[in-house]
């Protein structure tokens, strides 16, 4: 016989699966690849990003992402490509890239160093 509090349980967890799925999706960035173009990624940085930029850099991250173009880079090499991040740490820059999710979140392009300062991975993330 099935105990009462393992029907709870799982009939709870059916019912917060579909919630958080949708929850996860409507984080997910909306925009699609487009070429990198330095210019305009350099231009970008004029716009006022407590506004609504909308995701200005997005597609932009999401082409250097999938033509891995930074992954192997040295940190000068980065900087002199995307320009200064707006966050350091040890192993990890990153660039904002607009609202860019179904709830206007902010995103950021996420890079990560390995302990040598080559980049190793990169990702577009909500940002926290």
């Amino acid at each position: 016989m099935i105990k009462p509090y393992r029907v709870t349980v799982l009939i709870c967890a059916i019912a917060l699966f579909p919630c958080a799925y949708v929850a996860w999706s409507l984080s997910q960035p909306t925009e699609t690849p487009r070429p990198f173009d330095a210019d305009r990624w350099a231009q970008s940085l004029q716009l006022d990003t407590t506004a609504d930029p909308g995701c200005f850099r997005g597609g932009m991250a999401l082409d250097l992402i999938q033509q891995r173009t930074l992954l192997g880079k040295r940190e000068p090499d980065v900087v002199a490509l995307l320009g200064s991040p707006s966050v350091v740490s040890s192993t990890m820059w990153l660039y904002p890239v607009g609202q860019c999710g179904f709830l206007w979140g902010h995103h950021v392009l996420e890079l990560t160093f390995d302990t040598d300062g080559f980049v190793e991975k990169t990702k577009l993330v909500a940002a926290s």
